[in-house]
């Protein structure tokens, strides 16, 4: 077997031609492939790819005949120690290379990556990668300083099918990267930022404004770019269009903002009220920031159709300011979730009737988490304005009785409810009990979990009031075999799934859960639970096998 020595791409360099060791750079590259072809190991061919850039395509050129290949649509490249070398080594050994849709390059960073001692994948690497994987449609970036705008270059000029970037934590990646994408990602459609400190709210919105086919932005930790001596000319490099006297109709779909910084949002919301109309949005999440109501409305604005609001660790200026927002979509919203969002306590508890949605035809989901000091007054208001209501999540609301008038109305209006959550509320079996007498008839997913005083002692079996159940979840309650029996002693024919993580349930379990009386059942989850010791593994998946291996009992 011929032995070469591995050799760092990123840092090779071809001795000069008057010294003989080197005579064989003079050959031409036919030459130089016909010798390749002649070796029978794929590690030495391997490790002649890693002598130069010029013998790492020489090699990708002969196509995958000479080495060891694998067939796959979705190339991760991971670890501590990825580089360029690393990357031409897993590259070469993937056949079928026109398959290869969706490549992954992710340097798992354990330090400064200013530290001369660690080697990184560069845009030479991205460059070799783009060459031997034309059809690509997705790329992600994640962990990678060495690669800059010329990598973007390279993705975009060569990968014509390519339209999904997601870059994370990509410190050299600048404002010059979305001009490339304007002018060279004809099909690009989904963009993910992460942790970009180059790139500013401006430029986001001149971007868009060039590229009209953009149907979804995530933009991940993101901030105010501090202005610098080298900013303004990097905000130059992108065509800039905000000085249009009107508005531009973009087709965007999706808004995703998790953990920017209050100014880059308000400052993004005010540049896009300002230059583009979005009458196509809708789905809008917003996570872990300070969001004003105002701002809200005016990115909307009068034509919205928005479908899907989701605000998570949210800080709003008043509850009136979340029922402004809601008026302005209540025609066309479906979905809501509110979760750990912080509302102004001296708000004021009425509202004008003029800024209140009336009627949300539309509404099939909300979802409230650990919103208790909004939960009354939202309840009230969801029970007269959401009569189609099909699933409901109250959850970590802290109630003396959640079953009080508020939601006591929520049940008694709302006929359609399929599937209610109510998650560590504090609920006992009377409590339970009420829940299923009111929504019984419809309800095809029950939620209860961490519901301490909930033993499983029902008024009658929930078979008998729940016929259409699909899934039951009892996590962390006070249910034990015999409560389980009780509760399953009616058939419950379509019941798929229960899961019964940290309860006092036994190895009985088994026996309990006949198979003739759940004939759908298909997966049980007992982890957590102390006395469960065998039979029902934890999260066990029965399908297709259940019935077999549960006949016996």
């Amino acid at each position: 077997m011929v032995k070469h020595e591995s050799r760092k791409l990123s840092k090779s360099q071809h001795v000069p031609s008057t010294q003989p060791q080197d005579l064989i750079s003079r050959l031409p590259d036919d030459c130089i492939c016909d010798i390749f072809s002649l070796l029978d190991a794929s590690e030495d061919l391997l490790s002649c790819s890693t002598v130069s850039w010029r013998w790492a395509e020489l090699v990708l050129s002969l196509g995958s005949k000479l080495c060891e290949t694998q067939k796959k649509n979705h190339l991760e490249l991971k670890g501590h120690d990825l580089d360029d070398t690393q990357l031409v080594k897993k590259v070469i050994g993937i056949s079928c290379r026109d398959m290869v849709s969706m490549l992954d390059i992710i340097q798992l960073s354990s330090g400064s990556y200013a530290n001369s001692g660690v080697e990184h994948v560069t845009d030479k690497g991205v460059r070799f990668a783009t060459k031997a994987f034309p059809n690509l449609i997705l790329v992600r970036l994640m962990g990678c300083p060495m690669i800059t705008d010329n990598g973007i270059l390279e993705i975009s000029r060569r990968c014509s099918a390519f339209s999904s970037l997601h870059i994370e934590d990509c410190p050299s990646i600048t404002v010059a990267s979305l001009q490339t994408l304007v002018k060279h990602a004809k099909r690009l459609s989904f963009l993910s930022l992460d942790t970009c400190p180059q790139i500013s709210s401006n430029a986001i919105v001149s971007f868009m404004t060039e590229k009209p086919g953009l149907a979804n932005v995530e933009l991940h930790s993101m901030d105010v770019v501090q202005q610098s001596a080298g900013s303004e000319v990097q905000t130059a490099m992108v065509p800039v269009s905000v000085h249009r006297e009107s508005q531009i109709i973009h087709p965007l779909r999706t808004l995703l903002l998790e953990g920017c910084s209050g100014g880059y949002v308000q400052g993004l919301f005010h540049q896009m009220s300002v230059h583009l109309e979005l009458p196509l949005l809708k789905c809008l999440v917003i996570w872990g920031s300070t969001v004003n109501h105002l701002d809200l409305i005016r990115l909307l604005g009068p034509n919205t159709t928005l479908q899907s609001l989701n605000l998570g660790r949210v800080s709003f200026s008043s509850y009136e300011g979340l029922m402004k927002v809601l008026y302005w979509c209540q025609e066309t919203m479906e979905e809501l979730t509110l979760e750990k969002c912080t509302f102004d306590e001296a708000s004021l508890p009425g509202l004008a009737d003029d800024i209140v949605p009336q009627d949300c035809p539309q509404m099939r989901m909300i979802r409230l988490d650990d919103c208790t000091n909004i939960a009354d007054r939202f309840l009230s208001w969801l029970a007269k304005a959401c009569p189609e209501l099909m699933e409901l999540s109250y959850v970590r609301i802290e109630h003396k009785n959640v079953i009080n008038s508020q939601l006591f109305d929520v049940m008694c209006l709302c006929k359609m409810i399929t599937k209610m959550d109510l998650s560590w509320c504090g609920g006992d079996d009377a409590a339970a009990d009420y829940v299923i007498s009111l929504l019984g008839a419809t309800l095809q997913e029950l939620v209860l979990d961490g519901w301490a005083q909930f033993t499983g002692h029902l008024e009658a079996p929930l078979g008998r009031r729940c016929h259409k159940l699909a899934r039951l979840s009892l996590c962390y309650t006070a249910v034990d075999d015999i409560a389980l029996r009780h509760m399953m002693s009616k058939k419950l024919r379509y019941l798929e799934e229960i899961v019964l993580v940290g309860t006092m349930v036994t190895d009985e379990i088994v026996q309990l859960l006949h198979w003739r009386r759940l004939p759908s059942l298909r997966k049980i989850d007992v982890r957590d639970c102390l006395c469960v010791t065998s039979h029902a593994d934890a999260a066990h998946d029965f399908f297709d096998t259940f019935s077999a291996e549960w006949s016996d009992f």
